[in-house]
């Protein structure tokens, strides 16, 4: 590790344990390079990186000083991380994070029922259901629908992770929903888990967002590792549509003959 960077470390740790205040003026740089012992210009570069991490800020002619606390970096630091995620590795590491996120702030709109935020699920489900053949717009109600459900959940932190994780999210939601049989099924969970945070139920809200995204993450795996297999089974499934169709077809004729016999039989007595 770099000596300024061990410094700009052990300043931080001052900052973060209170030994300086917000607001506070740093010693100067002559003070830090007798505490240190180190050169001015290591000084000066452990300040620079703090003030790149935005826990410090300058006045010219001044000095350097506290800044107040803020979850930018925060937000800036993973959205350069998630901006780099590719391999289906990264991909089931974000949907473990929005696994414990979305769920517990699903959690707790059900319990204090927020009625803008209902308001506004409502609205993004609606778009959605109304939506099967614009794929775009689609996804942008989809997206917004979870977003919401962070954003009402009122903690700082939770926002910023996940709002650092937009782009890449929608990356994959446009690769796991693509098709209007995944449309369709998208919307009808999304219908399940608008029903349980509206009605209040907690653990069902919880669980609805679970199975949703857990089907989001074994489709992605499926879709990556063996397309083909995705491929047959979305065709399986619509083959199984159409095979019942036939089958309540046949049984409806089946009767209507059945229902013809016996009344030629009562007319004939």
């Amino acid at each position: 590790m770099l000596l300024s960077q061990r410094i700009a470390d052990a300043i931080e740790i001052d900052v973060a344990k209170g030994t300086f205040k917000i607001h506070e003026k740093l010693p100067s740089q002559g003070d830090l390079c007798a505490r240190f012992l180190v050169s001015a210009s290591v000084i000066r570069e452990a300040i620079h990186s703090l003030k790149a991490k935005e826990i410090l800020y300058t006045v010219n002619g001044v000095g350097s000083f506290v800044a107040e606390r803020s979850v930018n970096s925060l937000k800036n630091s993973l959205l350069h991380y998630a901006s780099g995620a590719q391999e289906i590795h990264d991909y089931s590491e974000l949907m473990e994070l929005r696994l414990a996120i979305e769920t517990t702030c699903a959690e707790k709109i059900a319990e204090y029922s927020m009625p803008e935020a209902l308001k506004r699920l409502h609205t993004a489900l609606k778009i959605m259901e109304t939506s099967f053949d614009d794929v775009q717009v689609f996804s942008d109600a989809d997206f917004d629908f979870h977003a919401a459900i962070v954003e009402f959940s009122g903690n700082s932190i939770i926002k910023a992770i996940y709002s650092s994780l937009g782009p890449t999210m929608r990356r994959f939601m446009d690769l796991t929903c693509s098709n209007r049989q995944d449309i369709e099924r998208n919307c009808k969970e999304h219908r399940r888990i608008y029903r349980a945070i509206s009605s209040g139920n907690i653990e069902k809200a919880s669980q609805a967002l679970r199975d949703h995204l857990l089907y989001a993450r074994r489709h992605h795996q499926l879709l990556v590792l063996h397309p083909e297999t995705a491929q047959h089974k979305d065709r399986a499934k619509g083959n199984a549509g159409l095979a019942r169709v036939i089958k309540t077809s046949t049984r409806q004729k089946r009767a209507t003959k059945q229902t013809t016999k016996s009344a030629t039989g009562i007319a004939r007595q």
